[in-house]
Formats: C-alpha cells, structure tokens, sequence
C-alpha cells in the first residue's frame, strides 16, 4: 500500500516511499552592503523554504507505464502540487522545482508496493526538488 503521495491538480501519484526531510517556510532575508559605506541593511522577503531534495520509490507494471509516469513527473515541474510524506504529514503550496528519474530496474515478483492488481515489473526512483512557499 503507497504510504506517500504528490498530489497536482486533483491527480495522485503514489509512492511506495517520498524519503527527505522537508524544511518548514522562513522569513527570508537578504543582506545589503555597498561599497563605501558603513554597515549593513536588510531587506526582508517572502515566506519560503530551503530547496529539499525528497527521492520517490515506485513500483509499476511495464516499462511503458513508468515511461508515462516520468514524463507525467517531468510535466509537473513547476507547478505548486501537494505533498503526503511517508510520516503522513502534508506539505501544501509546495513547487516541484525540478524532476528527474534517477533509477530504474526491472523486478522478477511485485513487492507490495502500490500494485495492487496483478505484478509489478518495474521499480524506479525519481529525485524531486521542491520548495515550500507561503503566500503569508
């Protein structure tokens, strides 16, 4: 049974496993130094995290079904998606910075993972950067 899920536009992808410890939004601030002048001034920005890199487990029937998966994965980046982690916390206003598959092999047994029907033959990794904004 998936554990943990990325949820964009209504859509769940499940994971067997979303491993990564994602960092709550801070105030942001810059510092301001120009030459010539004493000390230092800050400018205060939004609300965000540090960029997380969270690594996604998944299994699935065919090559062909993960193909789909990773360029589904690929399409989201950019967008703001809703995170379900393994502890069964959920992250909202989240941006999928970036996506990439960083593992893919082929299974000889299903290993429970989100196949429920039938055996899953494909095991994949992806690594996911994200960053939690607030509009706060």
């Amino acid at each position: 049974m998936p554990i943990a899920t990325i949820r964009a536009g209504g859509v769940d992808y499940p994971f067997i496993a979303l491993s990564g410890v994602l960092q709550e939004p801070g105030q942001t601030v810059e510092i301001l130094e120009r030459d010539g002048t004493d000390g230092e001034s800050y400018r205060l920005f939004g609300k965000h995290s540090e960029i997380t890199d969270l690594i996604g487990t998944v299994d699935l029937a065919t090559a062909g079904t993960m193909r789909v998966l990773a360029e589904d994965l690929a399409a989201l980046q950019g967008s703001i998606v809703t995170i379900f982690d393994d502890n069964g916390q959920q992250y909202d206003e989240v941006m999928l910075l970036r996506v990439s598959k960083i593992n893919q092999q082929r299974v000889g047994a299903s290993i429970g993972g989100t196949q429920t029907i039938g055996t899953a033959e494909q095991l994949a990794s992806f690594r996911f950067e994200v960053q939690i904004s607030t509009t706060e």
